[in-house]
């Protein structure tokens, strides 16, 4: 799953980069009239759309650049980390309340491996670094089959490893916004060494390397 991650990272990049080597725009002239008019409601169903990306099978990157435009990347990131910290709670909830049918239909080695992947003593420290590596749903649906993951926990937790990825993903964004391709290319590049260097501390500290 790491590994997919880190090959979607790399595709953003390559995107990125034939988007600005073809020259085209991203203006939409319209929308952004729409949502300066309508700040507030444009805000909600920003969120709304980023929480249906973390529970469902879409994404909600391309709204980034135009929502960065719109309300500039420091609300853009308040307002990606909150649509993406709920979809990962909901996410976490359906899979705490759907657990009987979860683990019916999910094999027994995948829960294998989520209970060697956290453990119950460092829970709290275990989701943080889990949310920064992963998406949200798989986190969510895959700690709440774990009986001893507490709700608040969990949320807490999953907020903290949230917020570092919306920060980059609203700066990248809004860089691609602005017609400044390079260095949203250059910030993903750089997320991908991050979270690379965060995986190996993090085997190297649990020895989750080794579960594999």
């Amino acid at each position: 799953m790491y590994k997919a991650v880190i090959a979607a990272l790399i595709v953003a990049a390559l995107a990125i980069g034939i988007y600005a080597a073809g020259d085209w725009s991203w203006d939409l002239p319209l929308l952004e009239q729409w949502v300066q008019s309508h700040p507030i409601l444009g805000a909600g169903v920003y969120v709304g759309l980023f929480i249906a990306s973390t529970i469902l099978p879409v994404t909600g990157l391309p709204l980034l650049p135009l929502a960065a435009r719109a309300y500039g990347v420091a609300v853009t990131c308040l307002l990606s980390t909150l649509g993406w910290w709920i979809g990962c709670v909901i996410a976490f909830e359906i899979g705490r309340r759907g657990r009987p049918y979860l683990q019916r239909i999910a094999s027994p080695k995948t829960l294998s491996r989520c209970e060697q992947l956290i453990t119950q003593r460092h829970t709290f420290a275990t989701v943080v670094v889990l949310r920064l590596l992963f998406p949200g749903d798989f986190v969510g649906f895959a700690l709440g089959l774990l009986r001893y993951v507490g709700f608040w926990t969990f949320a807490f937790a999953s907020l903290l490893g949230t917020i570092p990825g919306a920060v980059i993903a609203s700066y990248a964004g809004g860089e691609l916004g602005h017609g400044r391709y390079g260095t949203a290319v250059a910030a993903v590049a750089a997320t991908v060494v991050v979270l690379y260097v965060i995986r190996r501390l993090w085997e190297a500290r649990t020895g989750a390397g080794q579960a594999r």
